[in-house]
């Protein structure tokens, strides 16, 4: 069995994310929330639930 494909499939993956969209570190070695991917109406309407 050849997995051959994964690196395309993983870099196809990989070129469609936000970075914006994920939790990261910024220059200053401080925490910041990304968003997940959802807007910022929706997130505001999520911020309720637990």
């Amino acid at each position: 069995m050849t997995l051959s494909y994964l690196p395309e499939a993983i870099e196809r993956a990989m070129s469609g994310l936000d970075p914006r969209a994920c939790d990261r570190m910024d220059p200053g070695a401080v925490m910041v929330d990304g968003t997940g991917g959802l807007d910022e109406e929706t997130r505001s309407k999520l911020v309720f639930v637990p």
